[in-house]
């Protein structure tokens, strides 16, 4: 175990370091909307950006292999404080919907092609990853006691996660990107 944990670390460190002259690296910081998931999001990702090789008369774009994961805060915690965890204990109970008390964890991979503008790079990029929904729980009243149970649940689910986007890649690093969990996202931050 401490062996795969060694070659893992060198594998990282060797594809983030910034020990060859033909890559540099972009951390990014974001904020969204929209999507499937019905809510905000917050996204940090990081990666870096590979400057483009000259091989006898052929001239490979430039490349972006970026990671990353978001909060999407579509939970709605507005289940009772006083919440017993087991179903009423009669069937007089009134339900009063579904709770789901945690956000949204969408991870991601992102790969693209750009080229230089002259004033910075431009890359188009595609993202893919699993998006981690937190569980769900149905709430029901008792008619008689007034007290609340967790008549139901459902375990979390994990969704696709796709979309696309564009970057902006100089000193600063911008983005924008759209994909079916979080929505439109737009990002900010830095290349180094």
């Amino acid at each position: 175990m401490k062996k795969l944990i060694f070659v893992l670390v060198v594998m990282i460190c060797a594809v983030f370091t910034n020990a060859q002259a033909d890559q540099r690296g972009y951390v990014t910081m974001g904020y969204g909307t929209g999507g499937d998931a019905s809510g905000d999001n917050l996204s940090l990702d990081f990666g870096y950006l590979s400057k483009g090789l000259k091989v006898t008369n052929h001239i490979y774009p430039k490349m972006l292999v970026g990671f990353g994961f978001s909060v999407i805060f579509n939970g709605n915690d507005n289940a009772p404080s006083d919440l017993l965890d087991y179903a009423c204990p009669h069937s007089d109970w009134t339900d009063k919907g579904w709770y789901k008390p945690g956000p949204e964890i969408p991870f991601f991979a992102k790969l693209g092609i750009g080229g230089d503008t002259g004033y910075g790079d431009l890359f188009v990029f595609g993202t893919l990853g699993p998006s981690f929904d937190s569980s769900s729980i149905q709430v029901g009243q008792s008619n008689v006691t007034g007290w609340y149970y967790t008549e139901d649940s459902e375990p979390g689910k994990t969704r696709p996660l796709v979309g696309y986007g564009i970057g902006y890649f100089n000193k600063i690093a911008l983005t924008i990107e759209t994909d079916n969990r979080r929505g439109i996202t737009g990002s900010i931050g830095f290349a180094f």
